[in-house]
């Protein structure tokens, strides 16, 4: 290597462009040595200003000094990329810092806010009488409590195996309706509607209901990536690194001013699939597969639990449809009481609310003994009535403290207990609620990354026109940043997935912590075209060459456009 070095100093007549070519290639390996240290540069400094000193003409030296423009150029943009790089890093460690700490709240708030209610068997027994006056005195409807005859029976409220009897009087009509074809084609288009049947057409022809769930997954995966994460395996990477995704593309939707019931009610477009409703009527469906068989809960939607102001519409489209069949229900309530009977005598509209679930319940009429006696979720409602949040729980678990009078200051005045976990969570709550420095963001981390990427590709740019390869050593580690983004943009989503239930924790999260769009901080196609048609008309003889002046040129041309371009697809 030393003869061949030699050899080169030793060469007559070297050009302008050569002896510039050399100074560049010395400085990126002057560099490519901070890092490296086993590796020196070929050329001395020495040797460079022999081979400057050898220049004789006038061409030569402007093709010199060219280069020379070049070489100040890549080195202003190497050291300022230095600068941009530990204004990132000391935002991005700042922002990750305040993110860790705020999901670390997020998710200790929520283990204390699902954990087991803790109180005294007298504050059980009072919760426990609160919520069955409660119940007892919820108000039923002769519409109500005509469709509660065909819940119950059809199974609504219980497994296969405890399905409850037909009652005699209206098992023989429920019997014929197995072997009675349902005639209603307008009706049955709603009720398969509500039964959801049908299936998604793709493009190439494709069925989705033809496919097993491997094949659907892999044709879902191939054609409509969203809808992918339904049949994934949820402990697998894969299935994290989607709904991270999905997370943060509901969050950015959030952020536009999409609240999260909007969001959920979108109707999102499938270019490559539709949906195709299965609604005609086939003569194998019978009228007890409606009421009673595998279409009862969509009948309920259609008739009764969608109806809301229609109830009483519902209630005469129904008796229209199976007329023997309502009749012999209005006669089976009928026969249990006077005050029953008197519901459907027509005097009443049949959403008018006359009977309470307690009178019901005491007349054993159905199932309303169950639905007046109050679970844990009722308790968990009259224990969280009238408290503050941070002494609320969402969870359905009860402990019961025995021997209470031995627990030193735990109990109010009146003995029940006071949760020490509460004034834990009150200040998670507070902190929660308070959005989180945007600064980071927006003054740090946005601006620097904003120049590494415009000085990335000034410095790949360059070397493409230029021809030299071994630029690439000078390049900011853009792909290391982007990883660091998409890091921190997960963390975000899942900070905000860990509260969006709260809304004001959730709009703290949007204020203060917003996600970092990569495609926006990077130049446009246009400008970067712009730019690399002004580097070539640099390297024309007569044409402006590469001055100090032109980095502030090549900037306000790659950052004009706020509208990122590189880099949109990954990242979106």
């Amino acid at each position: 290597m030393a003869n061949k070095i030699n050899s080169l100093l030793s060469k007559k007549g070297w050009s302008g462009e050569e002896v510039g070519r050399a100074a560049i290639k010395h400085l990126i390996e002057e560099y490519v040595a901070l890092t490296n240290p086993g590796q020196k540069p070929s050329l001395s400094i020495e040797d460079i200003e022999r081979l400057r000193d050898s220049i004789k003409n006038e061409y030569d030296g402007r093709m010199f000094n060219r280069y020379m423009g070049i070489l100040r150029l890549i080195s202003d943009v190497v050291q300022l990329n230095q600068s941009y790089e530990q204004q990132f890093y000391n935002g991005f460690y700042r922002l990750v810092a305040e993110v860790n700490r705020s999901t670390l709240a997020a998710t200790t708030y929520n283990k204390i806010f699902s954990a087991p209610m803790i109180m005294t068997q007298a504050q059980y027994d009072n919760y426990y009488e609160l919520a069955k006056k409660h119940k007892t005195e919820i108000m039923e409807t002769p519409a109500g409590l005509f469709f509660q005859v065909i819940n119950y029976y059809s199974g609504v409220y219980s497994d296969i195996e405890d399905k409850p009897t037909m009652p005699k009087d209206l098992e023989p009509i429920a019997e014929a309706m197995k072997s009675k074809p349902f005639k209603n084609k307008e009706v049955f288009a709603e009720i398969a509607k509500a039964n959801g049947d049908g299936y998604y057409l793709f493009e190439d022809g494709t069925r989705s209901d033809e496919l097993t769930d491997e094949e659907y997954q892999a044709k879902l995966k191939e054609t409509q990536k969203d809808m992918s994460i339904l049949y994934m395996d949820k402990d697998s990477e894969e299935f994290i690194d989607e709904y991270i995704r999905l997370r943060e593309k509901q969050l950015k939707k959030r952020k536009k001013g999409m609240t999260a019931e909007d969001i959920a009610n979108e109707t999102e477009e499938h270019p490559t699939m539709e949906w195709i409703w299965e609604t005609d009527l086939t003569d194998d469906i019978t009228e007890w597969d409606i009421v009673w068989g595998d279409y009862s809960n969509a009948t309920s939607e259609v008739f009764y639990f969608n109806c809301g102001d229609e109830l009483a519409e519902g209630y005469e489209l129904f008796k229209e449809t199976f007329p023997e069949l309502s009749a012999a229900i209005i006669k089976h309530l009928s026969g249990k009481d006077k005050k029953i009977k008197s519901l459907f005598t027509g005097k009443h509209s049949p959403d008018d609310e006359l009977i309470s679930w307690g009178e019901l319940a005491e007349l054993n009429i159905l199932n309303y003994v169950s639905l007046t006696t109050p679970d844990e979720g009722d308790i968990r409602d009259e224990y969280n009535e009238g408290r503050p949040e941070h002494e609320c729980t969402r969870s359905f678990s009860i402990a019961i403290l025995k021997n209470v009078k031995y627990i030193d200051k735990v109990c109010d005045d009146l003995g029940g207990y006071v949760n020490p976990l509460f004034a834990a969570q009150h200040n998670l709550i507070e902190q929660l609620n308070a959005p989180i420095s945007d600064i980071y963001r927006t003054a740090l981390i946005e601006p620097a990354l904003k120049q590494l990427f415009a000085n990335h590709f000034i410095i790949s740019t360059i070397g493409n026109v230029y021809d030299f390869p071994e630029m690439s050593a000078l390049l900011p580690a853009i792909e290391v940043y982007k990883a660091r983004i998409n890091a921190v943009n997960g963390l975000i989503s899942m900070w905000y997935d860990s509260v969006k239930d709260n809304e004001k924790m959730a709009n703290a999260v949007i204020e203060g912590a917003q996600l970092i769009e990569l495609k926006d901080l990077q130049p446009t196609e246009e400008a970067k075209e712009k730019a690399v048609n002004y580097l070539r008309e640099s390297t024309k003889m007569g044409g402006g060459k590469i001055t100090n002046q032109s980095y502030n040129d090549l900037l306000n041309i790659l950052l004009s456009d706020e509208t990122g371009g590189e880099g949109a697809a990954d990242d979106e």
